[in-house]
């Protein structure tokens, strides 16, 4: 199978996630941290039996930085006013708990404001794919998911572009046996 492997390292958390991460530590020491990795990231995907590349997610996405930006406003002024227009009050409660146990947050509005965050990155990254994946480099594109591979990830990510008209993300979770039995195609 012809096919190109593209690692997207998601840097895109330090300015939306935790922009006080760049007042501690200062813009350029984050940038520098960033491109370390991502350097560190294409010497290990060497070994890969395929072609890899290796992308800052602000990289990839500076061309749709407003579409990403518009999403992650609006997600997240839905979601702290009526979440249910979103998504399920199930799944904020599961990102509550993942937030809390992946974290170690003990403070309520933290884990809240925190996870209101995390879903509006996730909705926004998934308009953001829809304009990728039209674009020559990323045509046909599917997410490859080794991390969080349950029901909660897929309906996050897929939140505003099933709302959008845009239909659902393809993705492939390797882990497919930790996958909630009720996951929908």
């Amino acid at each position: 199978i012809n096919f190109r492997f593209v690692k997207l390292i998601a840097d895109t958390n330090a300015y939306y996630l935790t922009p006080e991460s760049l007042k501690i530590l200062g813009k350029k020491k984050v940038i520098h941290k960033f491109v370390e990795f991502k350097k560190l990231i294409i010497k290990y995907t060497n070994q890969y039996p395929a072609d890899v590349d290796v992308y800052l997610f602000t990289d990839l996405i500076k061309n749709y930085k407003n579409i990403y930006d518009n999403f992650f406003n609006k997600t997240m002024f839905l979601l702290q006013k009526k979440s249910e227009k979103i998504i399920s009050n199930k799944i904020l409660q599961q990102q509550f708990k993942r937030i809390k146990n992946h974290l170690g947050f003990k403070n309520k509005n933290e884990i809240k404001n925190f996870a209101i965050k995390t879903i509006a990155s996730y909705a926004a990254e998934g308009v953001v794919f829809d304009k990728l994946a039209k674009s020559k480099n990323f045509s046909n594109c599917i997410w490859l998911n080794i991390e969080e591979a349950d029901q909660r990830t897929i309906e996050i990510t897929n939140c505003l572009r099933t709302k959008s008209n845009l239909g659902k993300m393809p993705m492939i979770f390797p882990k497919s046996q930790s996958l909630d039995n009720n996951i929908d195609s």
